[in-house]
């Protein structure tokens, strides 16, 4: 039968393992081994272990004695480096052969990889000195105490384990009125068909078993609205343009079968997004023009053509740093790690340099974001509030916008510092600087319309006082100011 390759699971031998899909059966996998010398051998599989695998899969052991059947439980965790577990010792000839299938199976069968050990290297390895090992061991903890210091970030960690454990239901809500133990599992409308009840572990908080059961191929949410987020972030809107609602009380999709494709088809390439984005981008669909729409479809949920849209609130940002020359490119720690508290307290206490984050130059997605101090030259382009999280960014044209572009003391010096990096040259003609700045800002050749336009701007500039690169950088304002620079074609 056709077996799934994966390598979901981490702990495998090799490039990747085979799975059986519970859908699918009569699936089965033969090893045969050459064995360097007849005896008794220790036989180990390997099949990564996990909540949602077979608890009784078949393996068939062929030895010199004839045949045994076992039911081994796929889902623990193979106690032997995390990779092996050994399923008995066995007398073989020259060969040995083993075999597993998923007949009489309800979960997903691995099929991964077999060892054998001569049990004269099992007694051997037991044999070994005690001395060696505390000796290892010494070593072991020279090295570690002369290791580097390595940075840490906060992150989340379980409590005492004797807090972890199913609830009582509190009847009426009361907390001292408890009634039956309702067992910890996940969302049932949104698990996938045939899916088991989980399996939590007494002590353990189920965060492990939760992150498995979102991320199993079979699941029917996870990865649809991870291809949907992909492709809203490449179309400007998403299949199911509700992007934080996948529910009823959400948009339906407007291309099922197209999501579904995206979906299976970050599966199969064990959900890496740089290759579904690079499908997408290679696609005629993302290639095409930008166009008005059409009256039969003024949402163009056909994708008859590509969506202008407005760029975000970073990449306007970052483009014109990068147009001016400012970009800081220099890698460094966050700008407000040494305030501590003072960076996330609400009081008068906070620390003056919040209100200076707009004076930073990094790239957008390096600056910090604090509540109450998002910098302004992301704030009015529609950037997200950071206390909420936000799947669809809100889309306006407002006069704070326009207001922003002619007032703002960083365009204004951006523009001024672009200017003096293109425009240095007092022998280049005015028409030779507006050539350069197009392409520059506007990424295209300027038309001859664009030419007499800005030619006949900066020489009004020019007659009415200013210096000639002043003029430059009020043009180059101009174009920063323009729709064209605002929106993705």
């Amino acid at each position: 039968g056709e077996w799934r390759k994966s390598t979901y699971r981490p702990n495998h031998v090799g490039e990747e393992y085979l799975a059986t899909d519970k859908e699918q059966k009569d699936r089965s996998i033969t090893w045969k081994a050459k064995l360097p010398k007849p005896g008794k051998y220790d036989l180990r599989v390997s099949f990564g272990g996990g909540s949602s695998l077979e608890k009784k899969a078949p393996y068939l052991i062929r030895h010199a004695g004839g045949e045994k059947m076992l039911l081994i439980n796929q889902s623990v965790t193979p106690d032997i480096r995390g990779l092996w577990f050994s399923i008995g010792q066995f007398e073989f000839g020259e060969t040995a052969e083993v075999q597993l299938s998923d007949e009489g199976t309800t979960g997903h069968v691995i099929a991964d990889a077999i060892q054998l050990v001569h049990v004269d290297d099992l007694a051997k390895e037991a044999a070994s000195p005690a001395g060696d090992l505390k000796k290892l061991e010494r070593e072991l903890k020279d090295l570690k105490g002369k290791a580097p210091k390595a940075p840490k970030a906060m992150a989340a960690k379980d409590l005492d384990k004797d807090r972890f454990g199913d609830l009582n239901i509190r009847i009426r809500g009361e907390v001292a009125n408890k009634g039956e133990k309702a067992p910890r599992g996940f969302l049932q409308v949104a698990s996938y068909p045939g899916s088991e009840l989980p399996e939590i572990p007494e002590g353990e908080s189920g965060r492990v078993q939760l992150a498995e059961w979102l991320t199993t191929a079979e699941h029917p949410l996870t990865s649809r609205v991870m291809a949907n987020r992909i492709w809203q972030q490449l179309f400007g809107r998403g299949i199911v343009e509700t992007s934080d609602n996948f529910g009823v009380r959400g948009t339906e999709p407007s291309n099922p079968e197209l999501l579904d494709y995206l979906a299976g088809s970050l599966v199969k390439s064990d959900w890496s997004m740089k290759s579904l984005i690079r499908e997408v981008v290679n696609s005629k669909t993302y290639q095409q023009t930008a166009l008005t729409s059409k009256e039969d479809d003024p949402d163009n949920l056909q994708l008859r053509h590509q969506n202008r849209r407005p760029a975000t609130a970073e990449t306007i940002r970052d483009s014109i740093l990068a147009i001016a020359g400012e970009l800081d490119a220099e890698p460094r720690d966050s700008v407000v790690s040494h305030l501590g508290m003072y960076a996330i307290q609400t009081s008068g206490s906070r620390d003056a340099s919040l209100s200076k984050t707009g004076e930073l130059r990094q790239r957008s997605i390096y600056m910090p974001v604090v509540r109450g101090a998002v910098p302004p030259s992301l704030a009015v382009f529609d950037f997200p509030n950071p206390d909420l999280v936000t799947g669809t960014r809100s889309i306006t044209t407002v006069p704070a916008q326009a207001l922003f572009m002619m007032n703002s003391p960083f365009v204004q010096d951006m523009a001024k510092a672009t200017a003096a990096r293109l425009a240095s040259n007092e022998s280049e003609s005015i028409e030779q600087v507006v050539k350069r700045l197009y392409p520059e800002v506007l990424i295209r050749e300027a038309d001859s319309i664009d030419l007499e336009l800005g030619i006949t701007y900066i020489n009004e500039q020019v007659g009415e006082g200013k210096t000639r690169q002043e003029a430059i950088a009020s043009f180059v304002q101009i174009l920063f100011s323009s729709t064209e620079f605002r929106f993705v074609e």
